[in-house]
């Protein structure tokens, strides 16, 4: 973590990947995740993308704002 940033590895994405500006959000979750930027993977990679974010209150985020639906990798 960098300058209050927070990086969340994806695993696996169906169809086109979020933008910044977009948001993340558990089902259930407290925070929400500003999307600052999207780092692709390098072609040999076990995930997809990672996002650098933001960490938010979920209540801050705006009713119209884009949220896409984040589910935590099991362990």
């Amino acid at each position: 973590m960098r300058n209050g940033l927070c990086t969340l590895r994806v695993n696996s994405w169906g169809g086109d990947l979020p933008l910044p500006g977009q948001y993340v959000m558990s089902l259930r979750g407290r925070t929400a995740f500003l999307i600052v930027e999207v780092k692709p993977a390098p072609p040999a990679a076990r995930y997809r993308c990672k996002l650098v974010c933001e960490r938010e209150r979920r209540d801050r985020v705006a009713p119209n704002a884009i949220v896409h639906r984040w589910e935590w990798a099991k362990r």
